[in-house]
């Protein structure tokens, strides 16, 4: 039966210790959709374990394509284009990924807090060896998710095609457009969510999160979830995301990095 997950510690697995830290997460039924929707409304994120299975054709396809067709994300303002690091493709590029699309679409539908979404904006996102890991962030900027009621906000998906790891913040959504409460609100330590190949995360758009570093060759996957009642965002308010440090210092507070 297909488990979902949720992480309760902050620190890199070493491999003696993975069994034991997989027995230290809290196992919830998914599908009971109360208690998915009421952990991705208050902590931020789901996690669905051993969701889908990653074709191994695709992982082949993506380690063998030496193109320049993939472009820098999140780092594209470092001059240096050798310390660009982590780079971003349309996921449709490859083939091999239909098969995993339609494991997602089945995955999502199956799922009562998306039902009413669709999904877009795939991407293939590679970290080469080396790449720094991000600075805490939003996916979106206030103005993107301003006056969203929970049902409208954007989700995004993350799927792990290898061993990774996803940073967050937990219950540090609403913070974006609300960051007069942080005044009230005591620092928020960030967690570490080891992933492998077939989990599956679905996050809120505001929720606080960074990409971890990555010392060989990374790939996951990546894609929004859009509300069917607004107008998705566009592709330019996809690429701006909200660095808790450079925007606001009362967030950045309580945010510790």
């Amino acid at each position: 039966m297909l488990q979902c997950m949720r992480h309760v510690e902050d620190k890199r697995t070493a491999p003696q210790d993975k069994k034991a830290k997989r027995q230290k997460l809290v196992r919830t039924n998914p599908s009971d959709a109360a208690l998915q929707a009421s952990q991705l409304h208050t902590e931020g994120y789901v996690v669905y374990r051993d969701a889908v299975r990653v074709p191994k054709a695709l992982v082949k396809a993506i380690e063998n394509d030496k193109s320049l067709y993939s472009t820098p994300i999140f780092n594209h303002e470092i001059e240096d284009a050798d310390k660009r690091l982590r780079l971003q493709c349309p996921a449709e590029r490859y083939g091999e990924f239909a098969p995993l699309k339609k494991q997602l679409v089945e995955l999502l539908k199956k799922e009562h807090h998306v039902d009413n979404r669709k999904a877009a904006a795939w991407k293939i996102v590679e970290s080469k060896a080396g790449c720094a890991v991000q600075p805490a962030h939003c996916d979106l900027r206030v103005d993107a998710v301003r006056g969203l009621s929970d049902a409208e906000l954007p989700l995004f998906v993350l799927v792990a095609l290898y061993e990774s790891q996803l940073h967050v913040w937990p219950n540090s959504i609403r913070l974006l457009t609300d960051v007069d409460r942080t005044v009230y609100l005591e620092p928020i330590k960030r967690q570490t969510l080891e992933l492998h190949p077939g989990d599956v995360v679905v996050c809120r758009v505001d929720l606080v999160h960074a990409g971890a570093a990555y010392e060989e060759f990374n790939a996951r996957l990546h894609g929004f979830l859009d509300s069917k009642s607004r107008k998705a965002p566009s592709e330019a308010d996809r690429d701006k995301n909200y660095i808790v440090k450079r925007e606001d210092p009362r967030l950045a507070r309580v945010i510790l990095e």
